[in-house]
């Protein structure tokens, strides 16, 4: 676990997370409603430089849902993989 995350998980307040799931084309959904609450974050902070990725604490997925994470994941952020994933629990 990077310092960064641990000092998310630990810090006091609550967690926004934004678990993005699997689902092939479906997918393409819920990209557009990111797209539109984007937008409307933007508009309401009057921020045209907002990323969904500074309003989340924590981004996730699954799946096609990873692949989504990892697009809206800050520049520089590196993916980590959680202790709790069921490839380790099939070991």
């Amino acid at each position: 676990m990077t310092d960064v995350v641990a000092e998310r998980m630990h810090s006091a307040g609550t967690k926004e997370i934004l678990a993005c799931h699997g689902g092939g084309l479906l997918r393409l959904i819920y990209v557009e409603i990111l797209a539109k609450l984007k937008a409307e974050l933007r508009a309401k902070t009057r921020n045209p430089r907002l990323v969904l990725a500074h309003w989340f604490n924590f981004i996730c997925g699954t799946s096609t849902g990873a692949i989504s994470a990892t697009c809206i994941a800050p520049p520089g952020c590196r993916p980590t993989r959680s202790r709790h994933s069921t490839s380790s629990a099939d070991r």
